[in-house]
C-alpha cells in the first residue's frame, strides 16, 4: 500500500500526478462506490479513462476539488433510523393487526422491506404520521 501525500492547497499539488480511484476515497474518507456515485452525477471531477479498467484521477483536480468552498457546504447526511413493526405498534398504542391496515388506508406510509419477512419504518414517517394524528385530534 503507498502513502499518499496531497497537499492541502491547489497551487502544490502536481498537475502530472494522477491518483488511484481507492487513493481518492481515503483521502476523502469514503468509500470507492461514494467516488464512483459523486462522478456518476458530476458532483467531482472526472476521471481519466484510458482504458475500461485503467481509470485514475488528477492530483491537481482532486486538489482544487477539496478546496472548493462549495463542498465545505454540503450537510453531512442524516442517518435514518428504522423501526420495527414492534417499536410502531408500542409509539403508536396500536395493535400489530392495526399498522396492516394503517397502511392500506394510506395514513401511514408503507414498510421498507428489507428481506422477504423484516419489515422496517422509518422514524421520522412515523413521527410524520403521530404529529398529523395529534392535529386531526386538536381540530375535531
Amino acid at each position: 500500500m503507498t502513502t499518499m501525500n496531497l497537499s492541502a492547497t491547489t497551487a502544490t499539488a502536481d498537475p502530472g500526478r494522477l491518483l488511484l480511484v481507492a487513493d481518492v476515497a481515503r483521502l476523502m474518507a469514503c468509500s470507492v462506490r461514494t467516488i464512483w456515485r459523486l462522478v456518476e452525477t458530476n458532483a467531482m471531477p472526472q476521471p481519466i479513462r484510458l482504458t475500461r479498467k485503467y481509470v485514475r484521477f488528477r492530483e491537481a483536480d482532486i486538489a482544487a476539488f477539496l478546496d472548493s468552498p462549495a463542498l465545505r457546504m454540503v450537510p453531512a447526511p442524516k442517518r435514518v433510523r428504522m423501526l420495527t413493526p414492534k417499536e410502531v405498534t408500542k409509539r403508536l398504542c396500536v395493535p400489530r393487526e392495526l399498522l396492516d391496515e394503517l397502511v392500506q388506508r394510506q395514513e401511514l406510509p408503507a414498510p421498507a422491506r428489507i428481506s422477504r419477512t423484516i419489515v422496517r419504518w422509518s422514524e421520522a414517517d412515523v413521527n410524520a404520521y403521530l404529529t398529523a394524528k395529534r392535529e386531526r385530534t386538536v381540530k375535531v
